[in-house]
C-alpha cells in the first residue's frame, strides 16, 4: 500500500525540506518514507511523544518487511529474490530508539523531543519534523546536518 500524501519541496541552505500532509496515518506515512531514504544515512525523528512513535512506526516497519518477504516468496525470478533477499536484511539490521540522544548513538533511526535534539544536534541525513516547532530551535537541530540532507516537515490535517 503506497502512502497518499500532498507535498512540496524546496532547497534552503543547501538542505532539502519538503513538507508533507499525509493522507494516512503518521506512522505508516512515516515507515513508507523511511524505507525509500535509509540507504541515504542515519534518521532522526522530532516528536513530543518519542516512546509512542517510535512503536507505531517500528510496527509498520515490521508489516513492510513481511510485505518484502511475501514478495519474495511469490516470484520465480533469481534477480528479483536476490534483491529482495537484500532489501530484507538490510531492513532487519536497522535499529530504532527513543532513548535521549545524548545517550544512545547508534541506532540508525532516532526519535526524540525538541529539547532533546537541541541538547545533542543530530548528525543525520534525513531529519522529521512531526510537529510545528520554532524556527530557532529547527535551525539549531539541522545544524550538524549535511548540506544534501533532507527535512521532512510534516502538517497538521
Amino acid at each position: 500500500m503506497k502512502s497518499q500524501s500532498r507535498f512540496t519541496k524546496m532547497v534552503t541552505s543547501g538542505l532539502i525540506v519538503e513538507h508533507r500532509c499525509p493522507g494516512v496515518a503518521l506512522s505508516v506515512d512515516l515507515a513508507s518514507h523511511i524505507s525509500h531514504r535509509h540507504s541515504m544515512g542515519t534518521i532522526a525523528v522530532v516528536t513530543s511523544h518519542p516512546k509512542a512513535l517510535m512503536s507505531s512506526v517500528r510496527k509498520q516497519w515490521l508489516k513492510l518487511i513481511r510485505r518484502a518477504q511475501r514478495d519474495k516468496s511469490s516470484t520465480l525470478n533469481r534477480q528479483h529474490i536476490a534483491s529482495l533477499d537484500e532489501l530484507i536484511r538490510v531492513m532487519q539490521a536497522i535499529s530504532f530508539t527513543a532513548r535521549d540522544p545524548a545517550d544512545e548513538l547508534s541506532a540508525y533511526v532516532s526519535f526524540a523531543t525538541v529539547e532533546q535534539f537541541i541538547a545533542a544536534p543530530p548528525q543525520c541525513t534525513t531529519l522529521y519534523v512531526t510537529e510545528p516547532i520554532p524556527k530557532l530551535s529547527q535551525h539549531m537541530i539541522v545544524s550538524w546536518m549535511p548540506r544534501s540532507g533532507q527535512i521532512v516537515m510534516y502538517e497538521q490535517r
